[in-house]
């Protein structure tokens, strides 16, 4: 598994990176965007979102799309 940063925005004390998350060679791709809000050098708040399947019950996989 490997992260790629796809973009990331810097505004004040305030990150925000959307970021893809590559599943083995030819596996599941999942996009996570996370914001983060910076002080002295530390993070004092984080926020997420992610794309990538949950778990259903009966064990089948879900995943958050868009329309």
């Amino acid at each position: 598994m490997w992260v790629a940063v796809e973009d990331m925005v810097v505004e004040g004390g305030t990150d925000a990176v959307r970021t893809s998350v590559h599943r083995g060679e030819g596996g599941e791709l999942s996009v996570m965007l996370e914001m983060f809000r910076v002080r002295d050098g530390r993070i004092t708040e984080l926020w997420g979102l992610s794309g990538a399947p949950r778990p259903r019950a009966g064990g089948q996989d879900s995943s958050i799309t868009t329309r």
